[in-house]
């Protein structure tokens, strides 16, 4: 049989034929269709295919009597909720507890009172429908909160946990431990939450170390004397937090605090002695010519150097005879690392002013001792600068700006050494390190740009490549001459970075003018002495070449005679490599050191540039027209290009073109000028076909 989907079906159940007819015209009457088995087994087999909304079924039966037949239909799982009503005789006790016993609904007694047996069943199916949505409702309440990863507990007045509702399956709590961790906190918001229905939030913790959970409670009204208690486990969270602010504020190599850290604490301090009217003391300390060690050996081993050296630190401030001599507690103690390998200590409550001497005395002692790593031993030496409050400052800049430059007059007189910062400090000196600080934080930024010279052909009139030249716009200053920046860099052993900035500056705009006009023309760049004898100029600079993916012969390199003799076989060697790569190489400033001729047959060089104080006086100076005629005949006795610099004037670039230079670069020609700029002047030169005079070699006699 099939569903009938306008009326609910039911199915009555009764060996007596007359007996099933009066009880189906009943059911039909009170809206039901009516399905008819003449006996139990008949209808376990019409509820294969049936799914009645009622069952009618007698007690009295052939073959299969009533009750076995109501426990077999029971034990089917789609009919553990239909609603079966047993029709008796019976009227014994036992009969009836049977019934309910084998799964029935209800019962009705013979003889049926036929005009209430519909109402009678309308009304059992209506509130069998209502338990089933009950039943349902409180299975997905039961499963939904059986999913959430929630505690759920009902909470009394006194606090104590009566009942856990609900919860993950895995239960953080017991009910034996709760009442005890949080009974006072509980009895206290049972009464407010009951009293007033706003709902409490509170934390707690259980466990410690690594076991260590932590949990958010929240707290709603439940029944007039109960209140439910949500707890949520918020460890992950809590450790997402931890993980997040450790980042933030600790320097992942060291395991320190950083920079961000140290400038908190600073404040800090600074808040508390304006207060109480104290001092304190901050010491600046940065490891001497350790960038040399990443340079040449490698930033793995200069990281475990580096963790070696905090360590040091930290130990040495830490100690407890260190803590009991100069602090009241490790709390007055602050160490950090800002970067690099610079640190930062904090100290407050010293007991003598002169003891920040005596502890920066102890750190260097500390950090100087022999450090074995990699199969190697490395002694480290430290320069400290110290800067106190309020003396050397009110704020955190100022503190840490004079403690950065009393380290780097420790570094000026020796490094190895600690200098306190002083107000009568030279402006020079104030100056010189202001301009330090400055450059190092301009390598790699916007501040620095190259300028491009051209290079004009005497002979042929066409430009012949460019000289790059380092500028750098200081943001507050201007513009600083190089004069000036190129031997702080030097000093500070800053020129490394510089000069590989250079290079790759250089060779990046090499390759943008790749597809333009100046495709194909050379740019020279100047090294210097330190590159050579401090790091692998060929590793640096064929880094930089293959990088920027740009022809080798598109790169020049020039250095000063001085600087080729400052390590002959050396420079030789690495100048030779470079030959080989497709580079082209330059003496530049030729003249003013050794001159000789039996040296230069030694370097693997292309090019003399002849200096500019004999380029200057060529108009006055018999001398120097001698001079420079000396050696422009000398180089081309080598097959070296000549290239003049400082050209200014048209009597100087006649004279150069009568002594046959084969190029030269000056005002009198261009300016140096940015890359847009350069670009321009070539293009406009191109366009007017505009050349120079030129000599006539054969007549000497200047056109």
């Amino acid at each position: 049989m099939k569903d009938n989907h306008t009326t609910p079906q039911a199915l009555v159940v009764d060996d007596d034929p007359s007996q099933r007819m009066l009880e189906a015209a009943a059911l039909e009457k009170a809206g039901f269709h009516v399905a008819q088995a003449e006996n139990g087994r008949v209808a376990l087999e019409m509820l294969v295919d049936m799914r009645p909304r009622l069952i009618l079924l007698d007690v009295d039966m052939p073959e299969i009597g009533g009750f076995e037949v109501c426990r077999k239909i029971r034990s089917r799982p789609e009919f553990k909720d239909t609603p079966i009503v047993m029709v008796t005789g019976h009227e014994d006790t036992k009969s009836i507890d049977k019934a309910y016993e084998s799964g029935a609904t209800d019962f009705i007694s013979k003889p049926i009172n036929w005009p209430l047996l519909g109402h009678r069943v309308r009304y059992i199916v209506r509130t069998s429908r209502i338990s089933q949505g009950l039943r349902e409702s409180e299975a997905r309440n039961r499963a939904f909160i059986q999913a959430i990863p929630d505690a759920i507990l009902v909470i009394d007045q006194q606090g104590r946990v009566v009942e856990q509702v609900g919860g993950a399956s895995k239960e953080p709590f017991s009910l034996d431990d709760l009442p005890v961790l949080m009974a006072s906190t509980w009895r206290r918001q049972v009464g407010y939450v009951l009293g007033s229905g706003q709902v409490q939030h509170s934390e707690f913790s259980r466990g410690e170390g690594q076991s260590r959970n932590f949990y958010e409670a929240r707290m709603v009204p439940f029944t007039n004397d109960r209140a439910l208690m949500i707890i949520r486990d918020i460890s992950a969270q809590k450790r997402a937090t931890a993980k997040v602010y450790r980042l933030a504020f600790y320097d992942t190599l060291t395991g320190l605090p950083n920079r961000q850290s140290f400038m908190a604490r600073l404040s800090e301090a600074i808040g508390d002695a304006e207060q109480n009217g104290g001092r304190f003391s901050i010491l600046y300390l940065d490891l001497d010519n350790f960038k040399r060690i990443n340079d040449s050996l490698g930033h793995s081993l200069g990281d475990e150097l580096l963790k070696t050296v905090s360590k040091r630190i930290e130990n040495c401030v830490r100690a407890d005879d260190f803590v009991a001599r100069y602090g009241r507690s490790q709390s007055n103690l602050h160490l950090a690392r800002l970067g690099g390998d610079e640190f930062t200590i904090l100290l407050r409550d010293l007991a003598e002013p002169e003891d920040v001497d005596l502890i920066a005395s102890r750190i260097i002692k500390a950090v100087s001792q022999p450090i074995v790593e990699g199969g190697r031993e490395f002694v480290i030496t430290p320069s400290i600068g110290i800067a106190n409050y309020p003396d050397d400052g009110v704020d955190t800049d100022t503190l840490v700006k004079n403690a950065d430059m009393a380290m780097y007059q420790a570094k000026e007189s020796g490094k190895n050494a600690v200098r306190s910062f002083s107000g009568t400090m030279s402006v020079r000196s104030l100056e010189y390190l202001d301009l330090e600080h400055s450059l190092r934080r301009a390598i790699g930024s916007d501040e620095l740009e190259l300028h491009y010279q051209p290079k004009l052909g005497l002979g042929c009139g066409a430009i012949t490549g460019f000289e790059a030249l380092l500028r750098w716009t200081h943001p507050d200053r201007g513009p600083i001459s190089p004069a000036k920046f190129v031997p702080i860099a030097e000093e500070a052993g800053l020129i490394l970075d510089l000069g590989e900035w250079v290079l790759h500056a250089a060779c990046r705009q090499i390759k943008a003018w790749e597809s333009g006009p100046l495709s194909g023309l050379p740019v020279a760049v100047n090294l210097s002495g330190k590159q050579f004898s401090h790091s692998d100029v060929y590793r640096v600079v064929m880094r930089a070449v293959q990088e920027h993916s740009i022809e080798p012969s598109l790169l020049e390199l020039e250095l000063t005679e001085s600087e080729l003799m400052r390590d002959a076989d050396g420079t030789i060697g690495t100048l030779t490599r470079l030959k080989k790569a497709g580079l082209a190489i330059a003496v530049d400033d030729f003249g003013t050191g050794y001159s000789s001729l039996s040296y230069l047959k030694k370097f693997p060089i292309d090019a003399l540039k002849i200096d500019r104080s004999f380029v200057m006086e060529l108009d006055d100076s018999g001398d120097n027209i001698s001079i420079c005629g000396a050696i422009i005949a000398l180089a081309h006795s080598l097959n070296l290009r000549v290239i003049a610099e400082g050209v200014e004037t048209t009597e100087q670039q006649h004279l150069l073109t009568f002594l046959q230079c084969d190029e030269m670069q000056g005002y009198y020609f261009a300016r140096p000028s940015d890359a847009p700029t350069t670009a321009r002047f070539v293009e406009d030169y191109l366009a007017k076909d505009r050349l120079p005079r030129v000599v006539d070699a054969s007549t000497k006699d200047i056109a």
